[in-house]
């Protein structure tokens, strides 16, 4: 027996209903997700050193100098606050948890990124964690030609930083790193917090912990909190004098000068009074103090 057409119809209307009802709320869901940050609320995120996939193939330049491309890129956004190197150089260890870095150092995000260099490119993949929840928010890839290592800290940061501020609703920028030096080796030297110096023969020696640790064996070897704070403090005041030092303009080492207009907090004002007064006969003045 068939049934009534109008009943088909209601059939029908109803499953086509249910439907729009379900992608309405697919679109809502979707349209939530993308901006549920609001651009006013102030955020915090820190950056950590990259981690190779293999520990046999860590290459510091990349691990330190990519994070530290996509610190500058991400401080310069409005209402996010993104901890410096300084702060995360400690997190490099590959059996780092982030999220325990992440409650350490007090923010709401981490970015977690891997590595992988084969066939003469680099591979990067980078996960955004919310610090609370311990889930990945999001995951961003990029792959670049290893040829040049400041090429490679530049385009990551450009095509990560700009993804990453879009996810955390914060206004793009096109800010790029600024170097004093396109000596790749020296740059790598800096973002490792290694002291360069002319020994006595004139030649250029790295000093760093395994050194230290062979000249003074009854140490525990060197803190890598006290060097970050030096590599930070190499970054954060630069010098701009070469007269005294071992640095040059164009080769800086170790060792420079500053010049700078210091304040003058010494009060050297003179103060002068006159008094005009007619003096009768039974009248004097006496010389006032001042002080």
């Amino acid at each position: 027996m068939s049934k009534p057409k109008h009943q088909t119809r209601i059939i029908l209307f109803t499953v086509g209903f249910l439907s729009a009802v379900f992608l309405l709320f697919l679109v809502s869901f979707s349209f939530q997700s993308e901006s549920s940050i609001n651009p006013d609320d102030v955020k915090s995120i820190a950056v950590l050193p990259l981690k190779p996939l293999t520990s046999e193939n860590r290459e510091p330049k990349y691990e330190f100098g990519i994070a530290d491309s996509l610190i500058l890129k991400l401080s310069s956004a409005k209402g996010l606050v993104v901890r410096s190197l300084s702060a995360t150089r400690q997190y490099a260890a590959i059996e780092q948890d982030a999220i325990a870095a992440g409650r350490e150092q007090q923010v709401d995000y981490v970015l977690a990124s891997n590595y992988q260099i084969a066939d003469g490119k680099i591979r990067i993949t980078s996960q955004l964690i919310n610090v609370q929840s311990g889930l990945v928010e999001e995951v961003f890839k990029d792959e670049q030609n290893n040829s040049n290592i400041f090429a490679v800290q530049d385009a990551v940061a450009a095509n990560i930083g700009q993804l990453l501020l879009k996810r955390l609703n914060r206004e793009p920028n096109n800010i790029l790193a600024k170097r004093y030096t396109t000596n790749e080796e020296a740059y790598g030297l800096y973002l490792q917090g290694i002291v360069r110096f002319r020994n006595t023969n004139g030649q250029i020696v790295s000093l760093n912990c395994s050194l230290i640790t062979t000249v003074f064996p009854n140490t525990n070897g060197c803190n890598p909190i006290a060097l970050s704070v030096f590599a930070d403090a190499a970054v954060r005041y630069r010098a701009n004098s070469f007269e005294v030092g071992d640095s040059i303009a164009n080769a800086r080492m170790n060792t420079a000068g500053f010049r700078f207009n210091a304040d003058n907090k010494i009060k050297k004002n003179s103060h002068v009074l006159r008094l005009d007064f007619n003096l009768k006969a039974k009248q004097a003045l006496s010389r006032p103090r001042l002080q």
